[in-house]
């Protein structure tokens, strides 16, 4: 299985993530139950939440996903989260999740060096307020 890691968070700033657990964990668990039928079956194996606006969605899929377009894949279960009507009020512009999806399988030997320092390069940028993006960042610029 390919593995893969999205750092997800609400399109509207200074959206708390970590309030809507419960909400989220129900749509992983119907997510997963809906995609065992699809030909390139895909399972989110576990949320976590590295500080109150991100969320972190350790995934796998059956087939190789490029990771630019994670979003797409990920979208029945955005589609589940806004069946809630709170979800609904935090679409901006017809937008409702950012995400940021980078290839976690071991032996992922596609990314260049140069691809994998944009990759942290926009990690870095996209989720300042991550307490581990804070420490790797110390530990770049020493």
């Amino acid at each position: 299985m390919n593995e893969y890691i999205t750092s997800a968070h609400f399109v509207r700033s200074k959206e708390s993530v970590s309030e809507h657990k419960e909400l989220i964990e129900d749509c992983r668990v119907k997510f997963n139950e809906r995609s065992q039928s699809s030909s390139n079956y895909k399972v989110i194996h576990n949320i976590t939440y590295p500080n109150d606006y991100v969320m972190e969605i350790r995934w796998g899929s059956a087939n190789p996903i490029d990771v630019l377009q994670a979003g797409r894949t990920l979208r029945l279960f955005a589609d589940e989260l806004l069946k809630s009507e709170i979800m609904q009020k935090k679409v901006v512009s017809g937008k409702f999740l950012s995400y940021h999806t980078i290839n976690a399988s071991p032996n992922d030997a596609s990314l260049s060096d140069i691809e994998m320092i944009e990759r942290l390069a926009n990690l870095l940028r996209t989720n300042p307020s991550s307490e581990r993006i804070k420490e790797i960042r110390e530990i770049l610029l020493r």
